[in-house]
């Protein structure tokens, strides 16, 4: 069980760390971006990715305030 605790904060950490930089990079635009990301891999079916945007696109949001 802690296994599985380490490996899904691990997953976690790796998220806000890619929320954090894909804001540093874009700005007030990041949101809209990830948004589309996110809806880019849902159109070419790769829904792992889509769901990894989509996470990473709300932590962006809450930061943000929205």
């Amino acid at each position: 069980m802690l296994r599985w605790w380490r490996a899904r904060r691990r997953r976690q950490k790796a998220l806000e760390e890619q929320a954090e930089e894909w804001m540093a990079r874009h700005g007030p635009f990041a949101a809209g971006l990830a948004r589309t990301r996110s809806l880019d891999a849902y159109l070419l079916g790769d829904l792992e990715e889509q769901e990894r945007w989509g996470q990473i696109r709300e932590m962006i949001e809450e930061r943000e305030g929205r």
